[in-house]
């Protein structure tokens, strides 16, 4: 348990997380981020940046056609999907190009 909620300080989220895993390493993170499938995406439509718990972060907005790096995976934040494009900052999954 005391893992689980170390690594949700690290990372904001506990999506990924290995229970098998007996060291909270850097390692088991490492290998984590290498599993995903990160790719940079068109916004097609300027977008907000929000916190794990669905709220905007700042009042500015990334423009439309601008290029991010996601990783790949989903978030569900109060029944919305979103991607995370970096520690504690996710963008709506309907304002990125497919």
């Amino acid at each position: 348990m005391k893992q689980a909620l170390s690594y949700y300080k690290k990372t904001g989220h506990l999506a990924g997380y290995d229970k098998s895993s007996n060291s909270g390493s850097s390692s088991t993170t490492n290998s984590a981020k290498s599993k995903s499938k990160s790719r940079k995406v068109k916004l097609r439509k300027a977008s907000y940046q929000y916190t794990h718990k669905g709220k905007r972060a700042s009042k500015k907005k990334l423009k439309k056609g601008a290029i991010v790096k996601i990783n790949g995976k989903t978030y569900r934040i109060k029944g919305k999907k979103y991607y995370r494009i970096a520690k504690n900052r996710y963008i709506r999954k309907v304002n990125v190009a497919k």
